[in-house]
Protein backbone atom coordinates (compact mmCIF):
# COMPACT_ATOMS: atom_id res chain seq x y z
CA UNK A 1 0.00 0.00 0.00
CA UNK A 2 1.15 3.50 -0.96
CA UNK A 3 0.74 6.36 1.20
CA UNK A 4 0.85 10.34 0.40
CA UNK A 5 2.73 11.28 3.67
CA UNK A 6 1.88 15.03 3.23
CA UNK A 7 -2.17 14.29 2.68
CA UNK A 8 -1.90 11.77 6.20
CA UNK A 9 0.33 14.45 7.85
CA UNK A 10 -2.45 16.97 7.76
CA UNK A 11 -4.82 14.79 8.60
CA UNK A 12 -3.67 13.52 11.82
CA UNK A 13 -3.52 16.90 12.35
CA UNK A 14 -6.39 17.82 11.97
CA UNK A 15 -7.53 14.81 14.14
CA UNK A 16 -5.30 16.23 17.02
CA UNK A 17 -2.45 14.24 17.12
CA UNK A 18 1.01 15.96 17.84
CA UNK A 19 4.05 15.20 15.67
CA UNK A 20 7.15 14.78 18.00
CA UNK A 21 10.48 13.40 17.46
CA UNK A 22 9.88 10.39 19.43
CA UNK A 23 5.92 9.20 20.24
CA UNK A 24 6.45 8.39 24.31
CA UNK A 25 2.48 9.18 24.96
CA UNK A 26 -1.18 8.82 23.47
CA UNK A 27 -1.89 11.32 20.76
CA UNK A 28 1.42 11.74 19.29
CA UNK A 29 3.18 10.30 15.95
CA UNK A 30 6.61 10.58 14.54
CA UNK A 31 8.06 10.01 11.10
CA UNK A 32 11.60 8.93 10.53
CA UNK A 33 11.94 8.17 6.71
CA UNK A 34 9.22 6.24 5.46
CA UNK A 35 8.40 4.87 8.95
CA UNK A 36 5.73 6.68 10.95
CA UNK A 37 4.84 5.61 14.76
CA UNK A 38 1.15 6.32 15.51
CA UNK A 39 -0.18 6.25 19.43
CA UNK A 40 -3.60 5.79 19.16
CA UNK A 41 -6.36 7.91 21.12
CA UNK A 42 -8.77 6.16 23.02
Amino acid sequence: MELDLEVFSQRLAQLGYERVPLVEMEGQWSRRGDIVDVSCIL
